[in-house]
Parts: structure tokens; C-alpha cells; sequence
């Protein structure tokens, strides 16, 4: 089922690929004062700061209060150890256990024909930054080669300019960094094959962009936002399927989203279900019986009636649980049985499985790749 992995490996993925920036040092000298500069827009959650446009996934976590979360300790240290923790805050800056916010989120590859450029296209107030958030970021998500841009957002609590350091000693070429305002820095530049941007927005909140266009894609549509320049561009869980599906699942400390319309192979996944599904959400927390609580929905037009989707849904969960991956997972020894749900327009599974057994499942499929970003 679509998004499987995605919600179980990229959350390891998305906090590890965080590396930070900083602000520059307050301005010497005399002169008159600069003028007082609006503060810039925290929202609630960073996925505020992520465009709808384009969006194909986005993962959200709350590291510090999963981190905080007693039983969960052992199995976080089955997946990633304390000194793999402690080398990454070392080499970063940033202490990912401290971190209250996290998200990762899927661009379409840039498939526009001009050079990339750093160029501070759109930055006013008006249609031009709107123009980079919707025409600019659609161009990100063309139909290109099935490629991605991703978009890395953290709150952290580390040092702002040894974090911006970190990052800049990163690249090896193409170096370029751009003040838009004190408290609002862009890094870009090339590292190994990868282009890469940095932006600091205020003292606590780094994005991180790989591929793409670093002048006009995801990271520069979440400077704009923080600085209250796109007001006709929803964020991406202000798109109608998102919003509904957040709401549906409530807040977590871990969720996952994904945009329909899935095409192709990927549209008879899920037992046919996802050839009418708009949006796919899940949410872990904690349960009472110290367990993971895992609920999945589906929004839609299913092409028949909810009951029987829901049925599919099942069917399609067992598909998944039983199957090679799954039973990696322990998804095929849950502590309470898939429960499913249906409403109008939507279908909803919820289980709970042991996260002792989920961890060391997962340490097996992704520990190559873990090791590799934490170092």
C-alpha cells in the first residue's frame, strides 16, 4: 500500500537529513537606525511553512516528545544509538532528541530548461512571491521523471550560526549567501553531486532543500511564508483533502500525508481503493497499553459504497502485514487486531503494534541507510 515505507523509513530520514544555518552577526557602526522589521510568522506546525502546490508527501514528527516518552526509549535506541545521537549533534549543531518539530516533504523534480540561479525572484509583496509559491512551485512538480525535490524544516534548540557553519563547510562549490533580513538567511551552494539551500528563518527554525531550483523552490516558498508575503497560497495541510484528513486524524507526534490522484501501477494498489483516493493520512502515538497506536485514513471516491471499502481496506492491510515487508515489521503480530471504519467519502484503519518488535524491523530495512545519514 502507498506510503508504507514512506511513513515508516522517511521519518528516520527526515530528521536525519537536517543540517542548519544561522543568522549574520548584528550590523557595527553608526548611522541611523534600521527600520523595525515585522516579526517574522511562526506557525503552529512547520508543515505552514511547506507549499500545497506540487506537494506529492509530507511526514511530520514531535522528536522531543516521542524522545520524552519512557517506553519508547529502548526502541528508539534500537533504531538509531545514543552515540550515533550524540556524533550527529557533534558534526550539526543540532541535538535531533531536542528538536519539538520536524517535517520532510516531496517536491516534483524541476523540470524547467533555465540554469538554476539563487535569484530573488518574487520577493515582493504582491503577485511575484504569489508566482513563486503557485505557477513557480507547479513547475517544481511538473510531470518530470518521476524524480523529487525534498524539503527539510526542524525546530531546534542548537547554537544558530555553528549550526550555519556546519552546513556551509558541507559545500564544495557555488557557495552563496543571501541576508533578506537579519533574522532571515539563505546558504546555497553544491554538495558532492547535490545542489543544496539553507535557510534560517529566526533563531530556531532551519530548511533544508536538495534538488531543485534553490532560488524558487520549496525552501524559497517557505522564506516567503514566514515573512507574510503569500496570501493567496495555502500551505499544505490548508488544501481542502489535506486539511480534511488532518482533522480527521488529529494531532500525533508522528503523521503522514500523501496527494492523490495515484495513477497507473499505483492506482490498483490497495486492493483498487487508491484508484479513487484524493489523499492517504496516517498518525502514530502512544497507547495506554504502551504500544504504537497507528491509524490510517483514505478520502475519496471509492466508486462504491464506504462498507465495502472499508472491507478492501482490510483486505489490503493483511496484503501489506503478511507479506515479506510486513512481517519484518511485526505487522502480522499486532497487540490488537485492524479495526476498520467508514464514513462517507472515507475509509479508516486503526491497530496497534509493539514498538520493540516495529523497531527492530525497522533498524533491519533501514539501518544501511541511517548510518549513512548520521554520520
Amino acid at each position: 500500500m502507498i506510503g508504507r515505507r514512506a511513513f515508516f523509513g522517511v521519518c528516520a530520514a527526515a530528521l536525519g537529513a537536517l543540517a542548519g544555518g544561522g543568522s549574520p552577526p548584528p550590523a557595527r557602526g553608526g548611522g541611523a537606525a534600521a527600520p523595525k522589521l515585522p516579526p517574522l510568522k511562526r506557525p503552529e506546525s512547520l508543515s505552514g511553512l511547506c507549499a500545497a502546490a506540487g506537494l506529492r508527501w509530507l511526514v511530520e514528527v514531535r522528536p522531543r516528545e516521542i524522545a520524552s516518552t519512557a517506553f519508547l526509549i529502548p526502541a528508539i535506541g534500537k533504531v538509531v544509538s545514543e552515540a550515533r545521537f550524540d556524533a550527529f549533534t557533534r558534526v550539526t549543531g543540532i541535538d535531533l532528541r531536542q528538536a519539538t518539530q520536524a517535517v520532510a516533504a516531496a517536491y516534483g523534480t524541476d523540470t524547467g530548461t533555465g540554469a538554476d540561479t539563487d535569484a530573488d525572484t518574487g520577493t515582493g509583496t504582491g503577485t511575484g512571491a504569489e508566482t513563486v509559491a503557485g505557477a513557480g512551485a507547479e513547475t517544481v512538480a511538473g510531470a518530470g521523471a518521476g524524480g523529487e525535490t525534498m524539503l527539510y524544516l526542524v525546530r531546534h534548540a542548537g547554537d544558530a550560526q555553528r549550526v550555519e557553519r556546519a552546513f556551509a563547510d558541507r559545500l564544495t562549490a557555488e557557495q552563496k549567501r543571501v541576508a533578506d533580513r537579519p533574522d532571515l538567511v539563505r546558504i546555497t551552494g553544491v554538495a558532492g553531486n547535490s545542489k543544496e539551500g539553507l535557510a534560517m528563518i529566526g533563531a530556531d527554525t532551519v530548511a533544508l532543500q536538495r534538488g531543485g531550483s534553490r532560488g524558487r523552490g520549496p525552501m524559497r516558498v517557505a522564506t516567503l511564508y514566514a515573512e507574510g508575503k503569500l496570501k493567496r497560497s495555502p500551505s499544505a495541510l490548508a488544501e481542502p483533502t489535506l486539511r480534511a484528513l488532518s482533522e480527521r486524524l488529529g494531532p500525533a507526534p508522528v503523521r503522514a500525508f500523501a496527494r492523490g490522484p495515484f495513477e497507473g501501477e499505483l492506482a490498483r494498489g490497495a486492493r483498487g481503493l487508491l484508484e479513487g483516493t484524493t489523499g492517504i493520512g496516517a498518525a502514530a502515538r502512544p497507547s495506554a497499553r504502551e504500544g504504537i497506536a497507528l491509524a490510517v485514513a483514505l478520502v475519496g471516491d471509492f466508486g462504491k459504497s464506504s462498507e465495502e471499502a472499508s472491507r478492501a481496506l482490510l483486505d489490503a492491510w493483511n496484503d501489506v502485514a503478511y507479506g515479506t515487508f510486513g512481517k519484518l515489521l511485526a505487522l502480522d503480530r499486532p497487540v490488537t487486531e485492524p479495526l476498520v471504519t467508514h464514513a462517507p467519502g472515507a475509509v479508516a484503519l486503526a491497530v496497534e503494534l509493539d514498538p520493540n518488535k516495529l523497531a527492530e524491523g525497522l533498524y533491519a530495512a533501514t539501518s544501511a541507510r541511517i548510518e549513512a545519514i548520521m554520520r
